[in-house]
């Protein structure tokens, strides 16, 4: 950013005259020490002053933060270099009113740390119960073997796609070079000059260039698999810094509901390893690490960052964020080992030989029963079942359909006119019987021309009083 290092409204303002008048001006590094120059070479076009608009009103929006009692800040549906003028007269304005902000108390601050040291006894009392500490290291194994997986997979899609980047990026390089010649000359009077002609055909030629090279980028994307967001950004803060520990969108971040919708698997993972780094980090030296290196490798090349004491560090820098984080997993991680000590809890041993051997019939809202052949009913929630949401300990979208594809049900047909849009939904319920019965192949298949639902199992609604 061009003012990311201001830190009150004069230093903006300053900022903002110096890359209006394409002099060279100073800002800090991103490590807060020393400083370097970014010299701004020829004329300012009007992408770089949007740019520059936008990004000095989102330091101004920080700094209103920092002392509420600045002034409203410009519009953002405004011309450019009419928008670079009313952010300086803001910045005149913000001078005269601003209050450098109180730092933090620090009993304040030592409150939030203990916050943080009580839930780490917490899960510390935990992990101290039978097999708990061995479900702990074996979701956070999972967690790095993911999270490495997609280290190689992000490494080998960069990899493809880097010449087309540094095509590209040549192509920027030479036209900023063409560009800032061109202004030499027409400061001297030269416009009309050869030189400048021939400057002005290259610029042309290089836009070409780079047009072609963004085309080719995006042609290659398309043959490639997107790796997707790392996995260790499912344990970042959310922007804005501190929020309340029962704010609705601290809850939305670490466990949205969709767009895109999250996992239980995402959701139990990440729930587990907060809770991992938390024990770990604030109770470094004083118990047994839950994470070891035979978890978590220390030296391993295709992990590079350090993402554990990333996220410890945010959560030292965000407590208010954490508490309600570690608050949430918590409650995630106690709903899942009382899942696994719930009777009976274990997947029934596939006894049949195939779907035709299966019945299966709803008894009421939260309960089904089913049989294989020569054999006897058993009844079984829809959480034993797998029709679970483990966020809220509810029952999910599948369970629903899955009723209502029951009360439709013919035996082994099921009209697809009601229920409708149900096919992602088939796809998922088709795993989750796979997963229980412990068997392959497709137990419930559209029929395209009769425009059913066919089941090789049978199922039914035994409910009382359910009406289609």
């Amino acid at each position: 950013m061009y003012f990311d290092w201001c830190e009150n409204p004069e230093e903006l303002r300053k900022a903002i005259g110096d890359l209006l008048s394409g002099t060279t001006f100073v800002r800090a590094t991103v490590a807060g020490q020393g400083a370097h120059a970014i010299p701004i070479i020829g004329p300012t076009e009007d992408g770089i002053l949007k740019q520059a608009f936008l990004e000095a009103r989102s330091v101004g929006e920080k700094l209103r933060k920092r002392c509420p009692s600045l002034p409203a800040l410009p519009d953002t549906q405004c011309v450019p270099l009419e928008g670079m003028g009313r952010m300086v007269a803001w910045c005149r304005e913000a001078a005269a009113k601003w209050v450098e902000p109180i730092p933090t108390d620090v009993e304040s601050w030592q409150m939030e740390s203990e916050g943080l040291r009580a839930k780490a006894d917490k899960v510390h009392e935990l992990v101290l119960k039978d097999s708990v500490r061995e479900r702990f290291r074996e979701q956070d194994k999972l967690f790095y073997k993911k999270l490495k997986c997609w280290w190689q997979a992000n490494e080998a899609y960069e990899a493809a796609l880097r010449p087309f980047d540094e095509k590209i990026y040549d192509c920027d390089d030479k036209r900023r070079r063409c560009v800032a010649e061109m202004a030499k000359l027409q400061k001297q009077g030269l416009r009309t000059s050869p030189e400048y002609a021939q400057l002005e055909e290259d610029k042309r030629r290089l836009t070409e260039e780079k047009a072609k090279a963004q085309e080719a980028l995006d042609v290659a994307k398309g043959g490639l698999q997107d790796p997707g967001p790392c996995p260790a950004e499912w344990l970042e803060p959310p922007a804005g810094g501190d929020l309340a520990p029962n704010a609705r969108r601290v809850l939305e971040y670490m466990f949205p509901d969709d767009d895109p919708a999250m996992s239980d698997e995402a959701v139990r993972l990440r729930a587990y390893v907060l809770l991992t780094i938390l024990h770990d980090h604030a109770l470094k030296g004083e118990v047994s690490l839950i994470a070891d290196a035979d978890v978590w490798p220390r030296d391993d090349e295709d992990v590079p960052d350090d993402f554990a004491l990333t996220a410890w560090k945010n959560m030292e820098d965000n407590p208010s964020w954490s508490c309600g984080a570690i608050d949430r997993a918590l409650r995630v991680v106690q709903a899942d080992l009382d899942g696994l000590r719930r009777e009976p809890v274990k997947t029934p041993q596939p006894r049949a030989k195939n779907w035709a051997e299966i019945s299966i019939e709803i008894i009421d809202e939260d309960t089904l029963k089913y049989k294989v052949e020569g054999g006897v009913w058993e009844r079984v929630t829809y959480a034993e079942m797998g029709f679970v949401d483990r966020r809220k300990a509810l029952p999910n979208k599948l369970w629903v359909v899955f009723k209502r594809l029951a009360m439709y049900s013919t035996g082994r047909k099921i009209p697809v006119k009601t229920p409708t849009n149900i096919s992602k939904d088939m796809d998922r319920i088709r795993c989750t019987l796979r997963r229980f019965f412990g068997l392959t192949g497709t137990p419930i298949r559209y029929n395209k021309r009769e425009r059913t639902y066919d089941t090789k199992f049978n199922l039914k609604d035994g409910r009382e009083g359910t009406t289609r």
